[in-house]
Order: structure tokens, then C-alpha cells, then sequence
């Protein structure tokens, strides 16, 4: 199971959560962003490009 294509239950599950809902609430509790925002900034892209130069 690719973790980027992975579902949230999916994920919770192999990480040993019995659900979804209680992972979401570790994962927050502990990162202090949700699950779906971290999956977020894991999707943006990288920019190389220096603006200061």
C-alpha cells in the first residue's frame, strides 16, 4: 500500500488504530496539523527557484 494514495483509514489501520477518527485525533494532538493538511504540504510542489537573487 503506497502511503501517498493510501486512504486516512487505510493508513490509521496499518499504523494500529482501530479507525480513522481516533488516528486524525493522535495525529493533530501530537503534529499540531491534521492528517489531510499534512497530505496537503506533502503534495505542494518544491520550488528550487531563489526570489532574493
Amino acid at each position: 500500500m503506497p502511503i501517498p494514495t493510501a486512504s486516512l483509514t487505510e493508513v490509521a489501520l496499518a499504523c494500529g488504530f482501530a479507525d480513522a477518527a481516533h488516528f486524525s485525533r493522535v495525529f493533530l494532538a501530537r503534529h499540531e496539523f491534521s492528517p489531510r493538511q499534512w497530505r496537503g504540504l506533502q503534495r505542494r510542489p518544491v520550488s528550487h527557484s531563489n526570489p532574493a537573487r
